[in-house]
């Protein structure tokens, strides 16, 4: 399997162990301000979705993008999708606290039916199209998780790899000046970046100085679908790690993955990152994720998936 592959001795041989870094406190989110009165739907009718959507026109994008919702949620409309978020939260592997919550993407077609996110990214290749869709889905993600008053961590959002490849230059710049607007500083950010097969490695880490220049954290996220995920961390130096599901849940039956799973938690804490494990299911995922000594937590067992609904 890929993750037993990357433990090669060879590569070993070449790796020099970088200290860990001290993450530093997020500090919490300001609350949004009661809104009197009827809920509003109208985007004319609210000021700060009225700046948002100024900032996407002078980027070139179309207007009336973000809107809100009869359950005062920010929407996105792109073409006939609408987009929305919801959150799951992330919990420390032992003491349970929440350390983080991840922003998930929920899409809904013109007759009402739910569209996965990879179908929509998947179709979406035109070069600023796939920039906005991004850059929509990012600040549906960062307006919902204000207004909620989520506490408790860092926001993690995911920048898809089309992003990362269709936009030449500025990586960051954008949303750097966005959630400024809302009072979220770039630390209180955590980009999650998808440990792909077929990727520009050189190209990435570009863009990965690039947003680190802005002050965001950096998460390398699906690790061990690769055979070259362990030397991308070594070249990309994530702040965090995330395990694919997969690898917690082959460890539940196949003895070899199990004894694999410590020793490449062990790696990622000498390459300096906080190592979370994805797909915690159930108690006995929970069990095997603290036993190999992740970090943090994720999954269904954790936690229900939070509405975006701040109200």
């Amino acid at each position: 399997m890929p993750l037993l592959a990357v433990l090669d001795p060879a590569l070993m041989a070449h790796y020099v162990p970088r200290v860990a870094a001290p993450i530093p406190p997020v500090p919490t989110p300001p609350a949004s301000p009661a809104r009197p009165g009827r809920a509003r739907r109208v985007v004319e009718e609210d000021p700060l979705l009225q700046r948002f959507n100024q900032r996407f026109i002078a980027a070139g994008h179309p207007a009336n993008s973000l809107q809100l919702n009869r359950k005062q949620q920010v929407v996105a409309t792109f073409d006939e999708w609408q987009l929305s978020s919801v959150f799951q939260p992330i919990v420390a592997a032992q003491s349970q606290q929440v350390i983080g919550h991840k922003a998930l993407l929920r899409i809904t077609g013109p007759a009402g039916h739910a569209v996965a996110a990879p179908l929509l990214f998947a179709v979406e290749r035109a070069p600023t199209r796939t920039v906005l869709l991004d850059r929509l889905c990012r600040v549906v993600h960062s307006l919902n998780f204000v207004r909620r008053g989520l506490v408790g961590g860092p926001l993690h959002l995911n920048v898809h790899a089309l992003h990362l490849l269709n936009l030449p230059e500025g990586h960051g710049e954008f949303f750097a000046e966005a959630i400024a607007e809302l009072g979220l500083l770039p630390s209180q950010v955590t980009l999650e970046i998808v440990d792909e097969e077929e990727c520009d490695l050189l190209r990435l880490q570009r863009c990965i100085q690039s947003y680190r220049r802005f002050g965001f954290r950096i998460a390398l996220d699906d690790f061990g679908v690769s055979e070259l995920s362990l030397p991308r961390v070594w070249l990309l130096e994530p702040d965090a790690v995330k395990l694919h599901e997969r690898l917690l849940h082959r460890a539940l039956s196949i003895p070899c993955a199990r004894a694999a799973l410590p020793q490449a938690v062990t790696v990622l804490h000498q390459a300096g990152c906080q190592v979370v494990a994805e797909g915690v299911d159930s108690a006995r995922h929970a069990e095997l994720a603290r036993e190999a000594g992740c970090d943090g937590l994720q999954g269904s067992w954790v936690s229900k998936l939070l509405p975006a609904a701040c109200r």
